[in-house]
């Protein structure tokens, strides 16, 4: 893809990867329609930020976020209806609110997680994984929660799904886009002409240069971001 004349760098490296990502879980993946509920776990992260815009420029949906704490004003301001502290009993938060479960859970945490995200679905309701941070432990990947999150997740019971009517998902991008180009290049147009007109704001966090790239790492393990951490080349 070319970078528009009229856009920076880092204009173009904030929304290409998180937009499409949340566009395509949301809408082709989770089936989002007017009315619905939603989930998103991360929703400060640069893939929550724009699945929070995103759903709401459908009429009546409702969206719960988790984030940390001091978060929390920002993800409201982004358009999460009921924020969610990241360390608290976000099922027990989501059930008092929303005692029949919500419509979509956009899960990029993986490991325990995938089992909550089942359980808080309503029927016909659907999970769609973009990642799995639960195996990510301190500033390196644990191997510990390597195994747990394999093990928590590597079977998904057919049985299940038929008796509680739901479904699960998973989303590469880049795959989508090795497989499907056409597809690739008309969703990204029609973000940037998103963007353009003003239904769209990409966030940026904070921009690093490349040999800065542990430090920018840094950032996004120990969750002080909000929005799009950026490399420069």
């Amino acid at each position: 893809m070319v970078i528009p004349d009229d856009m920076t760098f880092e204009m173009a490296a904030s929304f290409t990867i998180n937009y499409l990502t949340a566009y395509f879980s949301l809408f082709h993946l989770g089936g989002l329609r007017a009315g619905a509920a939603v989930l998103i776990h991360s929703a400060a992260g640069g893939v929550g930020w724009a699945a929070t815009q995103l759903a709401k420029t459908i009429p009546g949906v409702y969206v719960f976020g988790t984030a940390s704490l001091h978060k929390h004003g920002a993800i409201s301001e982004n358009g999460v209806d009921h924020p969610i502290h990241h360390d608290q009993d976000y099922q027990k938060e989501v059930l008092d609110q929303r005692p029949q479960g919500v419509n979509i859970v956009l899960d990029n945490l993986s490991g325990v997680d995938f089992t909550k995200s089942q359980e808080l679905l309503e029927p016909l309701g659907k999970v769609v994984l973009i990642g799995a941070r639960g195996m990510l432990g301190s500033e390196h990947r644990s191997l510990w929660c390597v195994f747990k999150t394999w093990w928590t997740t590597k079977n998904v019971s057919p049985y299940s799904l038929i008796m509680n009517n739901y479904a699960v998902a998973g989303f590469n991008l880049n795959e989508l886009r090795k497989k499907d180009p056409a597809i690739f290049r008309q969703t990204w147009e029609k973000i940037l002409e998103m963007i353009r007109v003003g239904k769209l704001q990409p966030c940026i966090d904070s921009v690093w240069q490349f040999d800065q790239i542990a430090e920018a790492y840094k950032q996004l393990v120990e969750r002080k971001n909000i929005g799009k951490v950026i490399i420069r080349p």
